[in-house]
């Protein structure tokens, strides 16, 4: 959650933590929400509703986000501080949380609350169930805007009841904000860079089916010698497959876990061809970078 406070001259931005505090912002003041006792003033306040586990999407680890003292704690930090704007990041779970809050107390202020969507699976994956259905069609009708990051998932959400005179402005926007290209500034053309082949979230599930890929890696291996392959993100069960299926040409394949962001940009900068294999995703920041490096995004 982002709250945001304008004055003549500046901009105030707070961001509201459920997943624990990371490293403070520069630019805004971290809050988490799951500190081990309420804060003061949230002793008076009464929940009348608790979220239940069947509120959790799919792809969400069901870690106890949604603590009485969470919700209060976060209703006790926009009461004090009176933001313009309410910004949740992702419907599940930030947008659904701050719903839940909405339901458990008696807002004095209620601030506009704008709704960016995660990708692809916030919609396209969570539209098909009734229950999480349902729920998205309860925060896009409490919402004053919603921005999501490509056309299609502004249709999606006018589908599930989003009312288009809520899309902002702004168009389809990237869900991080866009991406630095500064790193792939002196880039060459795709035909004169290595002939590597990157697949950087290297991964089978409900969002990518990376069975079609291996078989092609096989294709592309045999018929292509000085082709190589980097699988970053590798799960167990994408590196027994490369085993079983790729053995032939292990000397010319590198699985790696998953690596820091400043690595995955110097693989950019070698790779030819990028595989992005999702079943769900709008526009993934790995399609800009690909784009960007001059990497052919497949």
């Amino acid at each position: 959650l982002e709250l945001l406070k304008f004055s003549r001259n500046s901009l105030d931005l707070r961001v509201i933590n459920l997943f624990g505090c990371p490293k403070p912002y520069g630019y805004a003041t971290i809050q988490n929400v799951h500190d081990l006792t309420p804060l003061p003033g949230t002793e008076e306040l009464n929940l009348v509703d608790l979220p239940k586990p069947e509120d959790w999407a799919g792809y969400v680890d069901k870690v106890p986000l949604m603590t009485p003292d969470a919700l209060l704690n976060c209703y006790k930090i926009i009461d004090d501080f009176v933001p313009h704007i309410v910004h949740t990041l992702a419907l599940f779970p930030g947008s659904m949380f701050y719903m839940h809050m909405l339901r458990t107390v008696n807002m004095r202020y209620k601030p506009l609350w704008l709704i960016q969507a995660r990708g692809g699976p916030d919609l396209a994956f969570n539209k098909d169930n009734p229950h999480l259905r349902s729920l998205i069609e309860e925060m896009l009708g409490n919402c004053d805007y919603f921005m999501a990051d490509t056309d299609f998932n502004y249709r999606l959400a006018r589908e599930v009841g989003l009312n288009p005179a809520k899309v902002a402005d702004t168009g389809p926007v990237p869900g991080t904000g866009g991406i630095d290209d500064s790193i792939f500034a002196d880039m060459s053309l795709p035909s004169r860079k290595e002939k590597l082949i990157l697949w950087p979230k290297a991964y089978f599930g409900l969002q990518s089916d990376g069975m079609p890929v291996v078989e092609a890696l096989r294709t592309v291996l045999e018929q292509v010698p000085d082709a190589r392959v980097v699988a970053a993100g590798a799960s167990d069960y994408v590196g027994f497959w490369f085993n079983r299926m790729l053995a032939p040409y292990k000397e010319r394949i590198e699985l790696l876990p998953r690596i820091p962001h400043g690595e995955m940009m110097q693989l950019y900068r070698r790779a030819r061809i990028l595989l992005i294999p999702s079943l769900s995703d709008g526009i993934p920041n790995s399609l800009y970078e690909a784009m960007a490096s001059c990497t052919v995004p497949i």
